[in-house]
């Protein structure tokens, strides 16, 4: 019942961004919990986290250790070490899911996050002592070479090639010589099995992979967001192309 009441509410901008500023609202009046088996509180708006079960909190944790863990071994393939890292910068940290994992690597003075919802970066920054940005597009994001390590996980897996290729310009600007960067997105796999991002997607994994076959990549803006949010897919020959275009070796 709760997916059926969702699914109406999208079908209108105006309706769905109402109730979703209202829930945010009530989220942020209620303020942050304590979940057992989780490092640092849970915010009340942080939509990763499934309240009431154990195996949500299993699951949350597993997601953020994981990302460390891959991280790690992105900065070893590279040469580099922890402690080699000078600053990090998390673009979509939310509230925290990684970032209340990786300050056991990073100092908090030397970790910064941001995010489309600045709520996200303002409540890791007073849980667990890091720096708070404001998105890449706007004033106040570094315009010189800052960081010597970024990172970017299930966002551009919802941003269109055109949005991908100026977030790396931005990105760019601001990572010194020889920093690393890793992203994460969609690719054939995740095309095939296209039931698991919700009822919506069920019946399109044919035209996505079509489209991927053809034009590399496949982009579907969310019908009732307001920021140019979708779901995305590439093949790794369009990803290159993309980074290879804004980063011309």
């Amino acid at each position: 019942m709760r997916r059926k009441v969702l699914s109406a509410i999208k079908r209108s901008k105006i309706v769905y961004g109402l109730a979703r500023s209202l829930r945010f609202a009530w989220g942020s009046l209620l303020g942050p919990r304590s979940v057992s088996g989780i490092p640092g509180r849970v915010h009340r708006n942080d939509t990763m986290m499934s309240y009431g079960s154990e195996k949500a909190a299993a699951s949350y944790n597993r997601v953020g250790t994981s990302v460390v863990q891959i991280l790690e071994e992105s900065i070893a393939s590279c040469g580099r070490q922890w402690g080699e890292i000078g600053k990090a910068l998390e673009i979509g940290c939310n509230y925290g899911r990684i970032v209340r994992h990786i300050v056991t690597k990073i100092e908090p003075a030397r970790m910064y996050g941001c995010d489309i919802l600045d709520e996200g970066p303002k409540f890791c920054s007073m849980e667990f002592g890091i720096n708070a940005l404001p998105p890449t597009y706007a004033e106040g994001f570094p315009k010189k070479p800052v960081f010597d390590l970024v990172y970017l996980i299930s966002v551009f897996t919802h941003l269109s090639d055109a949005v991908i290729g100026r977030l790396l310009q931005d990105i760019g600007i601001s990572m010194r010589s020889g920093g690393v960067l890793v992203f994460t997105t969609h690719g054939p796999v995740s095309a095939s099995k296209v039931e698991m991002y919700g009822s919506y997607w069920a019946n399109r994994s044919d035209e996505i992979i079509c489209a991927m076959d053809e034009d590399g990549s496949f982009f579907e803006e969310y019908s009732y967001s307001a920021d140019s949010l979708g779901m995305s897919w590439h093949t790794e020959d369009r990803i290159n192309y993309i980074v290879s275009s804004v980063y011309p070796t």
